[in-house]
């Protein structure tokens, strides 16, 4: 009977103890605009009760090789300690970090690029976290959309909602336009490829997607009038 408590107690005790991650998202997405720096972040704290030992690996991408004549992306990547650009070479695609992460402590990890004068297309950078200390996986992606800078902002143009996020079937827009008088609704997918287009009738109602034949992933809507977007929002596809 005591080697049963003591086997408890020192589960409970170990248990206790252990390290419990947390992030404010576990995927980011931004707006990339010529010529301009462009943060991606994610958030991780430790919520447990001992520092947290951290590696990482590149899981996929599609920002290290695009094939541009005229040159390529300026990347960076920055983890617990350390950040990596491809100034001189490759941004590297795994780290251990030299410190745990305190109890308590949060770090931003995020994703930066620049894209110059190259041409600008959807990409992604997917990394698994693996919390060494409580032997847990995590995974956390970074989208960039290929934005033009002078896209309008939504508040002004777009009152637009979607639901379920994640779809299985169906998705549905609800939008209230302003200052648009030939809008479309345009699906894409994570490459960039035209997936779907609905011309909305109307500036205020409610728009109906079939996802029914689309694969699982990552999707993007935009409200566009003339090839000009005025809304994006991304949204999953799950069966």
């Amino acid at each position: 009977m005591l080697k049963k408590l003591l086997l408890i107690l020192t589960l409970f005790i170990s248990f206790s103890g252990m390290s419990q991650l947390s992030f404010d998202t576990d995927s980011a997405y931004v707006t990339m605009e010529p010529g301009t720096e462009k943060y991606c972040k994610i958030y991780l704290t430790n919520e447990g009760t001992t520092p947290a030992m951290l590696e990482w690996r590149l899981l996929s991408s599609t920002m290290k090789d695009f094939g541009n004549p005229d040159g390529t992306w300026r990347l960076g990547f920055c983890d617990c300690r350390q950040c990596y650009s491809n100034d001189f070479s490759e941004v590297i695609d795994t780290n251990t970090c030299l410190t745990p992460l305190d109890t308590g402590a949060t770090k931003d990890w995020y994703m930066l690029v620049d894209p110059g004068s190259v041409s600008m297309r959807n990409a992604e950078w997917i990394i698994e976290v693996h919390n060494v200390t409580e032997g847990t996986y995590d995974t956390l992606s970074y989208f960039f959309l290929p934005e033009p800078s002078s896209i309008n902002k939504v508040t002004v143009n777009a009152d637009v909602s979607s639901y379920p996020n994640p779809a299985k079937d169906e998705f549905i827009v609800d939008y209230q336009l302003t200052n648009i008088s030939t809008p479309v609704l345009v699906i894409y997918n994570l490459v960039g490829g035209r997936v779907a287009t609905y011309p909305l009738n109307s500036r205020t109602g409610v728009q109906k997607v079939n996802t029914s034949e689309m694969d699982n992933g990552l999707y993007f809507y935009t409200i566009e009038e003339n090839g000009q977007r005025y809304f994006t929002q991304r949204f999953n596809v799950i069966h």
